[in-house]
């Protein structure tokens, strides 16, 4: 089976989107499927498959990412994908990348898979703090963007029960969605890892201390990285 990848960024470990697509890309039965990967930013073959790049701009809210602009790219996407001949299209997500893809499966009856990642609603304070006038009309239009781009999906895997929720109440059938939980690995998370657990600060603060002393030469630092949270007192200590 020949799938067409389109994501943004297709780099691992980038953030948690990313993970979760390489944890598929990283198991890929190149016996069974031929994938061509369609993205803003990543590496020139994955897993042995053509990854094509699209240009793209980066954002003026968040630095780290890049938005493809396949406006740019049109014949030669429609080159490649017509040479490819997919079979199904994947996309992480509803961008102008994501459109562009849609419009495409549309227009060659291909069927379309995502998986729903990132609850992009949830941003839109935070974002727009500065101009709260705006926060409800780009609420509404974004639902309403979300709403037509996922019915237009044959299959959205949802990653829980809250998640699949939110998708019913901007309007998405339920019949396209399919829940596809994650587990955790208790190896890398538990609660039994957690050495500052009722500590004091000061007490927190030595231990980070004879962390750093111990296993780091040059500098630990620990911060949050969750923008919407005061991340105004992040620790880290110089080792000696």
């Amino acid at each position: 089976m020949k799938v067409a990848f389109f994501a943004e960024v297709l780099e691992k470990d980038i953030d948690g989107a990313c993970r979760t697509m390489f944890q598929l890309i990283d198991r890929i039965d190149s016996s069974l499927f031929e994938f061509l990967f369609v993205c803003s930013t990543g590496p020139a073959t994955i897993q042995g498959f053509e990854c094509v790049h699209v240009p793209a701009v980066t954002l003026p809210v968040n630095t780290s990412y890049k938005m493809a602009l396949p406006g740019l790219a049109q014949q030669h996407l429609c080159d490649r994908l017509q040479a490819f001949q997919p079979e199904v299209i994947h996309i992480a997500t509803p961008s102008l990348l994501g459109n562009f893809a849609m419009k495409y499966a549309l227009k060659q009856h291909i069927p379309v898979l995502s998986i729903y990642h990132t609850y992009f609603i949830s941003y839109i304070d935070y974002y727009l703090k500065h101009i709260p006038f705006l926060i409800h009309s780009v609420k509404q239009t974004v639902t309403e963007g979300q709403r037509v781009f996922y019915n237009q999906c044959s299959l959205i895997y949802v990653p829980s029960e809250t998640m699949q929720t939110e998708l019913l109440n901007m309007g998405v059938q339920q019949c396209k969605m399919k829940l596809w939980q994650r587990d955790i690995d208790s190896t890398l998370f538990s609660p039994e890892k957690n050495v500052l657990a009722g500590m004091e600060e000061q007490d927190a603060q030595q231990n980070w201390r004879e962390l750093a002393n111990t296993y780091f030469n040059d500098l630990l630092f620990l911060a949050r990285s969750q923008p919407k949270v005061n991340t105004s007192k992040p620790l880290y200590y110089e080792a000696s």
